[in-house]
Formats: C-alpha cells, sequence, structure tokens
C-alpha cells in the first residue's frame, strides 16, 4: 500500500506541476497575444477614424471647388459692380450645381445678392470678418438652415478681379444630409460606430436620432460626466488620439474611442468599439491555447502513470517477498528470487545479502545473551552489597552531624554573647565621647555667652549714658519750644493789631470816597468856578478807591497770614507735647535699661559656676573615656578568637555535608545502579525473547 500512494503522490506532484507549467504559459502567451491583438486593432481603428476624416475634408474640398464656377467669372474679373454681379448671379440659377441648395454674393461692405434675387445683408457674420481679414476659404458649423428647413453648413471663397483687388465673396450652402449618412452607416463588427463633432462640440453626426444635431459634448447633458467633456475637448483641440468612455446609452458597457480631426475645420471623426469586442479575439486564442495545452497535459500525465506502474511493478514482487518474510515466524534464512538484472534487481540482490548479514548478527547475539544472564546475576548480588555498607556509613555520619549541631548552637550563642557586649560598649563607648564633645562644647558656650554678657554690659552702660544725654536734650528742646510759642502767639496778636488798623484805613478810604462824592456835587452846582475843586474831587476819589483796593489786599494778605500763622501755633503745641512724651518715654527706657544691667550682672556669676562644674564634669568623662576605650580593645579580642572558632566550625560543618552529600550520591547511584540492573535483566530477557524469535 505504501508503494502504491508513492507512485500515486509522484503521479499527482507531476500533474500538478505540468498543469503550472502549462497554465503559466497559457497566460503568458495570452497576454502578450491581447496586447498584441489590442494594438493591432486599436491601429486599424485609428486608421479607419484617419480614413472617414480624410473623406469628409475630401467632401468639403469637393464642394469648395464647385465655387469656382462663380469665383471665376468674367463679370468678377472685370471689376463688375456688386449689382451686375448680383445679377448675373440671378440669371445663373440653372447651372447651379445640385449639390448646392443656394447661393449668395456678398460685396465688401456686407451687402448680399442671392441667386433667387433676394438681398440683405452680411457684414456681422463671423465668416465675413474672416475672408476680409486674408483668409481664402471657410466653412461654417453646421445649423439649420432658415431657407430649407435642413441642417446645413456655408462655404465661403474670396472672389478676386484680375488685378487682384478683393471684390468680395461666394457662399454656398451645403446640407451634411449626405456625409452624416456615410458616416452614420459607418459599422465595424457588432457594436462598433462612428460619429462626428463641430468645432464648438455638438454633436454632427451619431447612429441615435435623440443624439444627433441636439446633443453638445462640451456644455451638454453629456459633459457633466468627466470622461465625455474630457473626450470632446480633445477631439475640438485637434488631436489625434484615443480614449476609454463608457457608452452613453449602455454606462456599464465600456468603448474605446479613436478619433481623428477634419482637416482646414474644427471638427473631428470618431471610430467607437466595444472593448469587449477588441478583447474578442484575444479570448478566442485564450480557449484555444487552454483547450490544446490541457489536451497535452492530460496526455503526459497518463504516459508517465503508465510508465511508473511498468517501472514499480518489479518493485511490488521485491516487497511482496520482504512481507512474506516478515510473517514467516521471523526466519532469516529465507531469500528474495531475483529475475531482473536492472536496478530493481540490484535492491533484491541488496536485501539477500542484508539478509545473511541480519542472520550472522542474530546468531552472535544468542550466544551474547547467555553470557548477559551471568553478569546480571552477579551484578545484582554486588548491588545488594554495596547498599548495605552505604547504609552503614550514613548512620554513622548522621550521629556526627548530630554532635556537631549541638557544638555549633553553642558557638552561635557565645559569640551572639560577645558580640552583644561589644556593641554595648562600642554604644557606651560613643556615648561617652557625645557626652565629652557636649560637655566641651557648653564650657564654650558658656564662655562666649559670659563674653556676650560682658558685651551687653558694656552696651548698656553707654546706652544709659546717651540716654541721659538726649532726656537733657530733649528738656532744652522742651523749653526752646515754649519761647518759640510765646514768640508765635506775640506774632498772633501783632497779626490782630494790623488787622484792626487796616479796617480803619479801609473804613478812612471809604469816608474819603463819599467825602470826593460829595465834594464833585457841590462842584457842578458851582458851575464853571467849580471846575478845579472838581478835578480834586476826583483825583481825591480815585486815590480814595486806591487805597479801599489796597486796603482789601491788605486784608486778604494779613487773613491768609493770620491762617498760617494759627497752623504754626496748633503745630508748635503738638510739638510741645510731643517733646513732654518723649522726655517721659526716655525716663522709662533708662530705668529699665539699669534693670537690664543688674540681670546681666546676676547671669554673669551664674555662668561662672556652671563654667567651674563643666570642667569637673570633662575631667570625670575622660577617665570614664579611656576605661571603656579600654574594655572595646579587650571585647575585641575576645571578640575575633570566637569568630575564628565560628569559621572553623562553619568549615567542619560544610566537609560533613560534602560527606553527607557524597554519600547520598553514593546511595542515589547505588539505587540507581541496583535499578539499572533489574531493568538491564528485564531488557535482556525481553532481547532474548526477540531474538529467540529468529531462525538462524
Amino acid at each position: 500500500m505504501k508503494k502504491k500512494s508513492k507512485v500515486l503522490r509522484i503521479i499527482l506532484f507531476t500533474g500538478i506541476v505540468i498543469i503550472l507549467l502549462f497554465t503559466c504559459l497559457t497566460f503568458f502567451t495570452v497576454r502578450m497575444v491581447s496586447k498584441s491583438a489590442a494594438k493591432t486593432a486599436g491601429d486599424d481603428i485609428q486608421i479607419m477614424s484617419k480614413s472617414y476624416a480624410d473623406y469628409v475634408s475630401s467632401w468639403l474640398t469637393e464642394n469648395l471647388n464647385l465655387l469656382d464656377f462663380y469665383v471665376k467669372s468674367e463679370c468678377v474679373y472685370d471689376s463688375s459692380s456688386p449689382q451686375e454681379i448680383g445679377l448675373w448671379l440671378s440669371k445663373t440659377v440653372s447651372r447651379r450645381p445640385d449639390e448646392l441648395d443656394y447661393v449668395l454674393f456678398i460685396d465688401t461692405n456686407g451687402n448680399s445678392f442671392y441667386d433667387s434675387g433676394k438681398t440683405g445683408f452680411h457684414g456681422d457674420r463671423e465668416y465675413f470678418s474672416k475672408i476680409m481679414n486674408g483668409e481664402k476659404t471657410v466653412i461654417t458649423e453646421p445649423t439649420l438652415a432658415k431657407a430649407t428647413g435642413r441642417v446645413s453648413i456655408m462655404l465661403v471663397r474670396s472672389a478676386s478681379d484680375s488685378a487682384g483687388n478683393a471684390m468680395g465673396m461666394f457662399v454656398g450652402v451645403k446640407s451634411i444630409e449626405k456625409i452624416q449618412q456615410k458616416i452614420n452607416e459607418f459599422s465595424l463588427g457588432e457594436n462598433g460606430y462612428a460619429f462626428m463633432l463641430s468645432g464648438d462640440g455638438t454633436v454632427m453626426c451619431y447612429p441615435a436620432e435623440n443624439i444627433q444635431m441636439k446633443e453638445n459634448f462640451l456644455s451638454g447633458s453629456f459633459a457633466e460626466r468627466p470622461e465625455i467633456k474630457q473626450m470632446a475637448e480633445k477631439m475640438v483641440n485637434g488631436e489625434f488620439s484615443s480614449i476609454i468612455i463608457h457608452n452613453l446609452e449602455k454606462p456599464w458597457q465600456k468603448e474605446n474611442v479613436f478619433f481623428c480631426p477634419v482637416e482646414n475645420t474644427n471638427w473631428s471623426v470618431a471610430v467607437c468599439v466595444p472593448e469587449a469586442q477588441i478583447k474578442e479575439a484575444s479570448r478566442d486564442v485564450r480557449n484555444i491555447l487552454i483547450y490544446s495545452n490541457a489536451g497535452i497535459a492530460l496526455i503526459v500525465i497518463v504516459m508517465l502513470l503508465l510508465l511508473m506502474l511498468d517501472t514499480f511493478r518489479p518493485v511490488k514482487l521485491i516487497v511482496d517477498s520482504i512481507l512474506g518474510i516478515a510473517s514467516g515466524n521471523a526466519d532469516l534464512t529465507q531469500r528474495v528470487d531475483v529475475k531482473h538484472n536492472d536496478e530493481i534487481g540490484a535492491i533484491g540482490l541488496g536485501f539477500n545479502k542484508f539478509m545473511e548479514k541480519l542472520q550472522t548478527i542474530m546468531s552472535e547475539l544468542k550466544t551474547s545473551k547467555i553470557e548477559l544472564e551471568g553478569v546480571d546475576e552477579n551484578l545484582q548480588a554486588s548491588t545488594i552489597d554495596t547498599g548495605n555498607a552505604i547504609e552503614e556509613i550514613l548512620n554513622h555520619i548522621e550521629s556526627i552531624k548530630n554532635v556537631y549541631k549541638n557544638q555549633a548552637e553553642s558557638v552561635d550563642g557565645t559569640a551572639s554573647a560577645i558580640t552583644q557586649i561589644s556593641s554595648n560598649i562600642q554604644s557606651l563607648e560613643q556615648m561617652i565621647e557625645n557626652q565629652s564633645a557636649g560637655v566641651t562644647q557648653a564650657s564654650a558656650a558658656i564662655e562666649q555667652m559670659i563674653g556676650n554678657i560682658n558685651a551687653i554690659n558694656h552696651s548698656i552702660d553707654k546706652m544709659a549714658e546717651e540716654f541721659t544725654e538726649l532726656q537733657q536734650k530733649s528738656e532744652a528742646g522742651s523749653s526752646k519750644q515754649s519761647a518759640v510759642s510765646e514768640q508765635i502767639m506775640q506774632i498772633e496778636n501783632q497779626s490782630s493789631m494790623l488787622q484792626e488798623a487796616n479796617a480803619a484805613i479801609s473804613s478812612i478810604a471809604e469816608q474819603t470816597n463819599l467825602l470826593a462824592m460829595n465834594a464833585a456835587i457841590e462842584a457842578a452846582h458851582a458851575g464853571d468856578a467849580g471846575k478845579g475843586f472838581s478835578v480834586v474831587a476826583d483825583e481825591i476819589r480815585k486815590l480814595s478807591e486806591t487805597s479801599s483796593s489796597q486796603s482789601r489786599t491788605i486784608g486778604e494778605q494779613l487773613q491768609k497770614i493770620r491762617e498760617s500763622i494759627g497752623k504754626v501755633v496748633e503745630s508748635s503745641g503738638e510739638s510741645h507735647s510731643a517733646f513732654n512724651a518723649v522726655s517721659v518715654g526716655i525716663k522709662q527706657t533708662d530705668e529699665l535699661v539699669r534693670q537690664i544691667k543688674g540681670a546681666m550682672d546676676e547671669q554673669t556669676e551664674g555662668s561662672r559656676q556652671i563654667l567651674e562644674s563643666l570642667r569637673t564634669m570633662s575631667d570625670s568623662t575622660v577617665a570614664v573615656k579611656m576605661a571603656s576605650t579600654e574594655m572595646a580593645e579587650g571585647s575585641t579580642l575576645i571578640l575575633g578568637e570566637v569568630s575564628r572558632l565560628k569559621d572553623a566550625s562553619g568549615i567542619l560543618s560544610d566537609s560533613i555535608a560534602e560527606v553527607n552529600s557524597s554519600t547520598e550520591k553514593i546511595k542515589d547511584t547505588g539505587n540507581a545502579l541496583k535499578a539499572i540492573s533489574g531493568q538491564m535483566k528485564t531488557t535482556i530477557k525481553t532481547i532474548g525473547d526477540e531474538i529467540d524469535l529468529f531462525k538462524v
């Protein structure tokens, strides 16, 4: 079964590889064919669009040439008047080409003459401006002609006389029904079609009537689709290119649009082919390749299967022989019958040699089995004796371990006690050092405090002297302030007297003014005799008014001076009160300073007594410190000896632990050896049972 599954796996793997290779080959071939077919189809369609654009251009040229009959007429060459040319035009209607609906002549002033005899004005037309600016021919965009009711274009050619002077232009109106029919009849494959755009984006030709001349790809409803507007912009700009869009009526269907400009116009002809139609050829090639490659792969797999079955048939015979040997109670005397002189036969010969070698090995194993059984019995006995000896050693080690444990505990207790004593001595020594340092610092602080107290006493003495001098100066200032106050009071009294004098002056000025008025009245009564007296009366009145004015000014200034003197008197009183308060405060402060000096004297005496006590304490502390140092050194020596004893106990403990560990390992090894011996006995029995199955 294993050989059969191996054959199937090989065939399956090979088949998968073949299928993958053919798939890759098909994929890349189809891809190359698709690209080549798409490129070829695109080039062909581009050529078609170019040919239709050339056809439209040729059609326009032919229709422009129809105007040669008018442009080269004698009346134009002879420089006839526009009215004469119009008359001639109306007489040649019968000679007008059938392709033209009607013809008109426009002179250089824009006046137009129809071949029907009508006249008009076309000077506002765009094509009129172009011809007058030097262009020889103009083809207008298609529009609905009012005269015919059909979609038409105007073919315009300039006209000149024999001397080359511009006479105007001839315009032929031409319907585009023929060119629409020609382009709308175009078909390519099942769904290919053509259309044409004018220079302003209007759809001139299109198979659908609801779109032809009714939609504008630049400004209409279809321009809302970016791809349509982009295509229209490229077409009206005269590009010779292609683009992929979605069908106008079937948006789910993609189309390749190939467009080409029409020469001498802003028009552009486009050919649309569905993308699926272009890829149809590549799909056919792809299907052919897939079917052919699948058939080839199937044939290769079948041939490979037949070859594998023929190759592995001898192997199956060898497998059957091996299974027969395996099921024949392990008979190593059986051999495979070799009939093939090839690689399969070599496998059979190798198998027979292997069986001969295995038969020899199994014979030797049976002999060794008997010897191993005797060795195993001796090993079992030795293992039991070793286990008993190890048990006795472990018991002795356990006794030694218990004795040592008690000794170690005693040493640990002694070391702990000595360590505690040493720690206490060190603590005591530290406390003594701290106490000694404290006494020293206290002595220094007290000596410094005594010095500070002396300095303070000295400062207090100086303060007492300063306060005494300050009190004397305060009393002197108070007496001087009293004298100033008395003088200010005198000035205030004198100011009152000046105010009274000023009031008297003001009263005199009023009386003088009244006297001057009476004198003026009397002078007026006296007439001319009193004029001199009247002048004196006026001067006296002016003097009285001046005196009265100055008296008022002096009164105002005296009032201000009196107010200032009042403020000075008030300030002087406050200053006198302040001097009295300062004098009282100085007396009280001088009393406090004397009390502080007495307290400082008592503090100085107490500090001297504390300093003497601290010196006595310092001497005692030095003696205690020396004794503590000697005790610390002794405890350190004892602690060192105990530490060495403890280290020796630790080493002895480690040695006992190592001996115990080694003994345990020996015990474990003995147990393992005992287990191995039992396992070995079981293994020898098992191997013996298996070996006994072989027939040698």
